[in-house]
């Protein structure tokens, strides 16, 4: 089930305890951390943050529409797999788990399950990718470089 981030206990709470046995929290942190490097970057730049374009492609490959993305989605639990990426063509971060194998598991039990959404680092790194695919000049030779004319969340 989702977790609501606007729950009024929840809120009165500062969130969830972090814990790696709920999935709930998985989400709550998979989404405060991306967010916080979103607003990172657009402090950076000074402007909002852009998605890259969903381009759509006929039965021959050719270009047929690039549609605008409004959001990039988040999925704590997507796959079954000792992975994590962002995928452009589904504008996501897909975030796996899997069980801690061998004898260098760290101070992860062997056999205990690993979700990559609890790790700052890799959200990060792969929010890192999705804000990057969107500043790919390349693709879109007309996006100016300078800042909008939106204001930028505070803090």
């Amino acid at each position: 089930m989702p977790v609501d981030l606007n729950n009024a206990h929840l809120l009165a709470q500062n969130g969830l305890q972090p814990s790696e046995a709920n999935p709930q929290f998985h989400q709550q942190m998979v989404y405060a951390v991306a967010m916080r490097t979103i607003a990172r970057f657009e402090r950076a730049l000074a402007r909002r943050a852009l998605w890259a374009e969903h381009v759509v492609r006929g039965e021959d490959k050719e270009f047929v529409s690039a549609d605008f993305v409004q959001r990039l989605r988040i999925y704590p639990h997507a796959l079954r797999e000792e992975n994590a990426y962002y995928s452009r063509n589904h504008m996501a971060l897909l975030f796996g788990y899997f069980n801690a194998q061998g004898s260098d598991v760290g101070t992860t039990l062997p056999g205990a399950r690993v979700f990559c959404a609890v790790s700052h680092d890799i959200i990060t790194h792969e929010t890192t990718h999705a804000l990057l695919d969107g500043l790919h000049l390349r693709r879109r030779p007309t996006q100016r470089c300078w800042p909008s004319t939106r204001p930028l969340p505070t803090s």
